[in-house]
């Protein structure tokens, strides 16, 4: 199966991610950016895993701190559950050959 645009698109974020954070990339994260429903994401990351382009923690419990007044201790967390996904080593070596061709790096 190809890689679709949107699927481009997330791969291209997840680098981006890594070379500037040196970390992977939640499920979470990417369904914000992109405006897609999280479960959607969640498919994504598994075929681009099943592509070789990385690897996935999956079942990982992020919190979100929910600041509001009315709690007792003036802010709770909320839980979701996601998946943090790790570019390969192939992807990261295509990455850096096209950042080289681009600047005309050797």
């Amino acid at each position: 199966m190809a890689m679709t645009s949107i699927d481009k698109r997330i791969m291209a974020y997840i680098l981006d991610n890594w070379h500037k954070n040196f970390t992977g990339t939640s499920a979470s994260a990417i369904s914000e950016e992109f405006g897609l429903a999280h479960q959607d994401v969640l498919k994504i990351l598994d075929n681009l895993e099943s592509k070789g382009l990385g690897i996935q923690n999956k079942n990982v419990k992020l919190y979100t701190p929910i600041i509001k007044p009315e709690f007792k201790n003036l802010f709770k967390d909320k839980e979701i559950l996601t998946a943090i996904f790790f570019p390969s080593k192939k992807s990261l070596e295509k990455d850096i050959k096209s950042w080289c061709n681009i600047f005309s790096v050797k």
